[in-house]
């Protein structure tokens, strides 16, 4: 039994003598956005590109169906997750150009938008270990073009691309996060003030006191409620874009059961009971 990823489960399934199962992980792919970029300090430009996602696309073609579309910044395994914080953001070229037309940009000749000399051109990293997210890229590049914004994709070594997390040498970043189940953990995220986990330099007074209630609170209703606003307050300042909640995948022998390793309750599906994994003939 290994643990594939999308591309090669697609294959596996092909192969009689092999079983897929799937189940979710609580990794959430994200898009990042730098907030140093002057670009994306504009709430507008964020909010522009947020619709032009097309999560089911993705997670149909560069996920090979092997994910979910993701609309929430915690994972659908984590306590008080939420589903729907970022359907606000419809997929709307139209709305996302009216965004930048009101944030003062004017099209070039080349179709690029463009305000006070810089185009609205960036570079996209993504790591060489998911190449689906580079399907992805590929599939927003000519969708982001026609509303105005050139991306072009990027995959570094991995050196690089983990110098990024500290340098901030990008304007688009690709990457994904298991944070959970316990969602106090994302304000390493999202509340914090050095870039080794805030990769975006996200700050907001706000979600920080939000956070700072949440893991104080006793009463389950209030936590809840105070989970929720985060989830709610992170989406309308969109400093990231969700893009699929990826599934855990083993390959198996068809003749492994492996229903009975599968946890019971509110867990990540990832961790198996290994030793409740037998052969049938």
């Amino acid at each position: 039994m290994v643990t594939v990823d999308a591309t090669n489960a697609e294959r596996m399934v092909q192969n009689p003598n092999v079983a897929i199962w799937q189940g979710p992980s609580g990794n959430v792919n994200r898009l990042y956005f730098n907030m140093e970029n002057k670009h994306f300090q504009d709430p507008k430009v964020r909010q522009a590109i947020a619709h032009l996602m097309q999560r089911e696309i993705y997670v149909e073609q560069a996920m090979r169906g092997f994910a979910d579309p993701a609309y929430s910044d915690f994972a659908p395994t984590d306590f008080y997750y939420i589903d729907d914080p970022y359907k606000q953001y419809d997929f709307n070229p139209e709305k996302a150009v009216a965004l930048l037309e009101e944030a003062g940009y004017v099209r070039g000749d080349d179709g690029i938008f463009a305000k006070d000399g810089e185009k609205l051109d960036f570079e996209f990293y993504y790591t060489s270990g998911a190449p689906q997210a580079g399907v992805a890229i590929l599939i927003m590049t000519p969708v982001f073009e026609e509303a105005g914004i050139k991306i072009t994709p990027k995959i570094p070594d991995d050196a690089t691309m983990n110098t990024l997390w500290d340098t901030h040498e990008y304007t688009l970043f690709d990457a994904g996060t298991t944070m959970g189940p316990d969602p106090m953990r994302y304000q390493y995220i999202f509340a914090t003030e050095t870039a080794q986990n805030n990769i975006m330099l996200y700050q907001s007074q706000e979600v920080k006191d939000l956070f700072a209630e949440a893991t104080k609170s006793s009463d389950p209703a209030e936590t809840q409620r105070l989970y929720e606003e985060i989830q709610r307050k992170i989406a309308a300042d969109a400093p990231n874009l969700p893009l699929w909640y990826r599934h855990t995948i083993y390959a198996h022998n068809k003749n492994l059961v492996i229903d009975e390793a599968v946890p019971v309750g509110y867990v990540h599906f990832r961790f198996l009971h290994m030793e409740n994994l037998y052969l049938v003939k």
